[in-house]
């Protein structure tokens, strides 16, 4: 059981990425260039909030007293909010208006990433809870703003 704790807590990561990737990769061409720009942008977006929440709240992680050990080496930083919960819940959110069924998956998966964290000791389930609204609000930004910027434009008729 705790070697696949570990194991989804550290690496489960990678296997939501590729299956983002293989997903984005299989949607049509006109799909792809837009799911791309509005990565860029919830990616940054992401991480804006992930910075603002880390310095508004100061959280040590379950380990940090001396009172439990971490299931696998790890800094004692803050742990709010949570990275990987964070990140895969992005990419998840990100992907539901193109494929719903993966998007669920991916989503399943990025709470099943919180979960194990919690379980091996690295973070708190308020980390994990804040990450998966951090991780969602950074896909509708990107939705939101990527989806504008590649809105195609209107031309405007040449004057006389």
């Amino acid at each position: 059981m705790r070697t696949a704790v570990v194991a989804v807590a550290e690496y489960a990561i990678y296997l939501v990425t590729v299956a983002f990737a293989v997903s984005c990769w299989r949607l049509p061409k006109h799909s792809r260039r837009v799911i791309a720009v509005q990565l860029l942008v919830a990616t940054a977006a992401t991480a804006a909030l992930v910075g603002l929440a880390a310095l508004a709240y100061h959280h040590p992680r379950p380990f940090a007293d001396g009172q439990m050990q971490p299931w696998f080496p790890h800094d004692p930083d803050s742990g709010f909010p949570s990275d990987h919960t964070t990140a895969t819940t992005m990419m998840a959110a990100l992907l539901w208006p193109y494929r719903r069924a993966v998007a669920a998956a991916l989503m399943a998966a990025a709470a099943m990433i919180g979960v194990a964290r919690v379980l091996a000791h690295v973070h708190w389930p308020v980390d994990v809870v804040a990450a998966i609204g951090i991780g969602v609000a950074g896909a509708a930004l990107g939705w939101w703003l990527g989806g504008l910027m590649m809105r195609p434009r209107r031309r405007t008729p040449a004057g006389p």
